[in-house]
């Protein structure tokens, strides 16, 4: 067996791997196993828009790198590919936002408290 095809096994394998982890995350996913209610909640229960930017800002960047590891393999390019600034400047933007904004209030009332006579 040369090193292509073992490659190429390997490549295969690591594929249905990860197709079968989407699978039955999705699956469990939507008949409820995995509980997702509240996910784009507060602690109040209102709607979050911070937790849906960092939910789809995520999502996109992961995305964004998923492409651009399929594109390399396609060139047969077996490497992974490098994270651009500017995507880590966009997901560590959103995540210090998101946490600014939880941080935020919790701030204001320490500073509150210390400043009354």
């Amino acid at each position: 067996m040369n090193f292509t095809s073992l490659l190429n096994t390997t490549i295969f394998c690591a594929l249905m791997l990860w197709i079968g982890f989407f699978a039955v995350v999705g699956y469990k996913l939507t008949t409820g196993e995995i509980n997702s209610r509240g996910i784009l909640k507060d602690r109040e229960g209102n709607f979050s828009p911070g937790r849906l930017q960092l939910l789809a800002v995520t999502l996109m960047g992961s995305g964004h790198y998923l492409i651009l590891l399929f594109s390399n393999l396609n060139q047969q390019v077996y490497k992974f590919p490098e994270i651009s600034r500017e995507l880590l400047l966009l997901i560590g933007g959103s995540h210090i936002c998101y946490l600014g904004g939880k941080s935020a209030p919790q701030l204001m009332r320490t500073i509150l408290r210390h400043l009354k006579p």
